[in-house]
């Protein structure tokens, strides 16, 4: 009896164990044909992304942003304005910041104007080398995106000289010297426009921003012809069409599932949790579905309307962050395009600011008076009533003695009376604003 008893637990335990072992292979086959599955899913995904012409890879972004064959690049001749270009003397520290430009319709302090001309004196190569890339238009700097980015110090450098440059000649009266400086600067900021990425976006609206705010100074201290008026607004019109956040969130997808591959492709091991996490099953299918799905996202949102953008970012961002850690590369990335975001539109806001001042100063340049309402620049001087690109209203506008306040509420959402930014209290509340006191 006990014999018989001990035979039949051995083949209880032998079934048992045949159970566990065929549950075992059932869900490792099913694990597998899941990540099959996926795996061609993703594939089916990517190559619809390239067939309608859209970067996947590395390789794929460079080639998607280059210049058309045959056409002249400036990229070359910038190379050797960076490398001319000398730093200016560093005995005035307040010289290099917005701390050394002067007020509003003030000429430069004799200091400033000296330390402008013998860095002027000492950069005469550098400023022929900018105009003579300016003319040339088009520019791709040659960069394959599998390198560190490129050096955009030395880019910034160039901007607030050149800003400097223009305050120096509009304080000689010297009008055609002094434009022609802001039409460089311009044009150097958007010698970036043909790689959107994001840090190349910031660093264009910010040279940009230099030489608009240098436009500032100069429209507060002399009278432009129409002319020059009207060539300023063409230029500064050209870089609002140009402008475009879907671009840039494509050029950031095609990044970031180039770098997710070489992340995988060369993964090792490693103490923290997000080097384990690369060794998981199906870990590349996820992420580079993450970054699809998300991206995608974004790059749906960068179409909407400039007023519903900044909410919709924000949105997304939050969503994302709630997300778990097996979504460890979209959490890191993704929620840093709402940043972005605000600072898209409020370089939108900056230039609809100046090209509303422009058309202000041909109407006063026209009637010898400012106009009671922005409604009555358009038709002759505008296309259409400037829209402030946070809250979809008409841009602000309010006539002082003398001149005007041009501002939009900015991302804070918040109308507060065309106070500016003040940098003994960079907290306080402010809208964006462009000021002619003149």
């Amino acid at each position: 009896m006990r014999e018989r008893d001990g035979e039949s637990g051995r083949r209880r335990r032998i079934r048992a164990w045949h159970v566990v072992l065929a549950l075992v292979v059932v869900l490792a086959g099913l694990t597998a044909l899941h990540l099959l599955r996926s795996k061609r899913i993703l594939e089916r995904r990517l190559e619809a992304l390239r067939a309608a012409g859209y970067p996947t890879s590395l390789a794929e972004l460079a080639e998607y942003h280059k210049l058309p064959a045959g056409v002249p690049n400036a990229a070359d001749i910038y190379t050797q304005v960076f490398a001319a270009f000398m730093l200016p003397p560093e005995a005035d520290p307040s010289f290099w910041g917005m701390a050394g430009l002067p007020q509003r319709g003030a000429p430069l302090s004799e200091p400033t104007a000296r330390l402008v001309s013998e860095s002027l004196a000492e950069n005469q190569q550098c400023f022929a080398l900018l105009h003579q890339a300016g003319e040339i238009g088009q520019c791709r700097y040659d960069w394959d995106f599998t390198k560190p980015l490129p050096e955009f110090t030395v880019i910034g450098d160039c901007s607030r000289l050149l800003q400097f440059a223009t305050l120096l000649h509009a304080h000689k009266g010297q009008v055609e010297q002094a434009l022609a400086c802001i039409k460089d600067g311009l044009r150097l900021g958007e010698s970036l426009r043909r790689q959107p990425l994001a840090i190349s976006q910031m660093v264009r609206s910010y040279n940009d921003g230099k030489a608009l705010r240098a436009l500032e100074r100069v429209l507060c201290r002399v009278v432009l012809t129409d002319r020059q008026l009207v060539e300023l607004d063409g230029m500064v019109a050209a870089i609002a069409d140009n402008l475009s956040l879907a671009d840039t969130m494509i050029t950031e997808r095609g990044l970031m599932l180039g770098n997710c591959r070489t992340a995988f492709a060369a993964r090792k091991t490693g103490p923290d949790l997000r080097a384990a996490m690369l060794w998981l099953p199906g870990a590349k299918e996820r992420t580079l579905a993450d970054i699809l799905d998300w991206m995608g996202t974004c790059i749906e949102a960068a179409q909407l309307s400039e007023t519903q953008r900044l909410a919709r970012f924000r949105q997304i961002r939050q969503e994302v962050e709630s997300l778990s850690d097996l979504h460890t590369i979209v959490k890191g990335f993704v929620p840093v395009m709402s940043p972005i975001v605000e600072l898209d539109l409020v370089f939108r806001a900056h230039l609809r600011l100046v090209r509303t001042a422009l058309a202000l100063e041909r109407y006063r340049l026209a009637t010898g008076k400012l106009p009671p309402d922005l409604e009555a620049l358009v038709t002759r001087y505008l296309e259409q009533t400037p829209i402030d690109p946070f809250d979809g209203q008409v841009i602000r506008y309010r006539r002082t003695t003398p001149g005007y306040i041009l501002y939009s509420i900015g991302k804070d959402g918040q109308d507060n009376g065309g106070q500016e930014q003040n940098d003994n209290n960079p907290g306080a509340l402010c809208d964006l604003c462009f000021i002619v006191t003149r």
